[in-house]
């Protein structure tokens, strides 16, 4: 899913370049996660955005996790935080 997210900010005009797994380091609690994506668009505007399999969407790990990168960058002042979802079902 990360390779596919960053084919597609490859080729958006508005992303001026971006990081793949970025640590967040101010915070012992954070200190063990990284972000999948902060990107910087060609307005200087900053964005964060995080890959979760839908399967894993209602895990209480995985909302933790997510809460803790939301809350680590709205307190870096990025407001543009969110997911990326992958949109393949299972069909059985």
């Amino acid at each position: 899913m990360q390779d596919d997210y960053a084919k597609f900010l490859q080729l958006n005009e508005d992303v001026k370049g971006f990081s793949c797994n970025v640590q967040l380091a101010d915070d012992p609690e954070t200190e063990m996660y990284t972000t999948d994506f902060v990107i910087t668009l060609t307005d200087g505007t900053t964005r964060v955005r995080e890959c979760v399999y839908r399967k894993n969407l209602e895990r209480p790990s995985t909302a933790r996790l997510l809460d803790l990168s939301r809350d680590y960058w709205l307190s870096k002042g990025v407001v543009d935080w969110g997911l990326v979802v992958d949109v393949y079902s299972k069909t059985v």
